[in-house]
């Protein structure tokens, strides 16, 4: 069914440095209620190493079960959809 013309979304972009490693954090809001939420962390033109990959992986499993408890979303955790480009998954 058409909605017609609907609002743009609104994004929030929060960006702070974990152990000298600078981050993204988005919360993206489209309209019927949809927020997704996305981590960035990249290096312009390289790979970062692993060692900070692995560093900064905690930090976003942690933030995860934290939105998670904090916001009282069951399975928010599980429903996370993950994407890396050029380095290794990391499995806790």
């Amino acid at each position: 069914m058409f909605e017609g013309i609907q609002p743009a979304g609104v994004v929030h972009r929060y960006r702070y440095t974990y152990r000298n490693l600078e981050n993204n954090f988005y919360f993206l809001e489209s309209h019927g209620d949809k927020i997704e939420f996305r981590h960035g962390y990249a290096g312009l033109s390289y790979d970062p190493p692993q060692k900070d990959v692995e560093m900064i992986y905690r930090v976003v499993i942690e933030l995860e079960r934290e939105l998670e408890k904090r916001c009282n979303i069951d399975g928010l955790a599980s429903r996370v959809e993950e994407y890396c480009n050029g380095v290794r998954y990391i499995c806790d």
